[in-house]
């Protein structure tokens, strides 16, 4: 049997109208009564229908999530931040991979509109600088501008890109090759000893290399807020136009 309000306020020991002041994100509650209300939701696995709430002008607590691709570690653990911390701001995620795409772009978009999302964070850019201004949803994107007036949220690549030249410079590097890992290996050349590397990214499965390489780290944590912070603020104030915020900084890790 599909349960109701009345069951989770029950459950809850609170009123029908304190549930449905949790479940529209209400800040007037205390932090006892709503983990009380979202405790007995999920023993009584009610969903709320989000977009019924969204069709009466309500927020739909859904945010989209466009990326190319979620086999990338970085992104993959750019999404699973960001989805941590959406859910703890009441938010869910709906997740759409692009890869090259312009068309799958595009029939993503048109379904995260149907279904009345709040908002979209987006790392992919296959259509025109127009199509992303015409969408009726406020929008932020990560590492690349996706049209004049949508903000965008970066990281400060040149900084990193100078560690990096730096750090190779200190190893007595004088010619700076792009991902050729893989033609060293097949001519038996080591990492480390016959030629340098450095990553940029400073995903945990480039912690996991070995031998462990240098790289440029690109804070994931600090990235997800910005772009959390950044959307929320459109959200809150829809008729602003929201400036991009300053890129966040990178750090470079050595080889221990």
């Amino acid at each position: 049997m599909t349960s109701t309000l009345k069951d989770v306020a029950k459950r809850a020991g609170v009123s029908v109208t304190t549930v449905s002041r949790v479940i529209n994100n209400y800040h007037s509650l205390s932090d006892k009564t709503i983990r009380k209300v979202r405790l007995a939701m999920r023993e009584l696995d009610y969903q709320p229908n989000a977009l019924a709430r969204a069709m009466q002008g309500k927020s739909s607590h859904f945010i989209g999530l466009v990326l190319p691709n979620v086999t990338n570690p970085f992104l993959a653990e750019l999404t699973n931040c960001l989805e941590e911390r959406l859910f703890t701001k009441g938010y869910k995620v709906i997740i759409a991979t692009t890869a090259t795409d312009d068309q799958l772009e595009q029939e993503h978009l048109g379904v995260l509109l149907a279904n009345q999302v709040d908002g979209i964070i987006s790392s992919s850019h296959n259509l025109d600088n127009e199509h992303y201004q015409r969408l009726a949803v406020p929008i932020v994107s990560f590492a690349h501008q996706l049209a004049e007036g949508i903000p965008v949220v970066t990281v400060d690549s040149y900084s990193g890109g100078r560690m990096a030249a730096a750090y190779l410079r200190e190893q007595g590097a004088k010619e700076v090759a792009v991902q050729l890992q893989g033609m060293a290996r097949a001519s038996g050349r080591k990492i480390n000893e016959d030629f340098w590397v450095t990553g940029y990214n400073g995903s945990r499965l480039m912690q996991r290399l070995n031998p462990e390489l240098a790289t440029v780290v690109l804070p994931v944590q600090e990235l997800a807020d910005k772009l959390i912070a950044t959307l929320l603020e459109q959200i809150a104030h829809p008729d602003q136009v929201i400036e991009s915020p300053a890129p966040v900084p990178v750090r470079f890790r050595r080889p221990t």
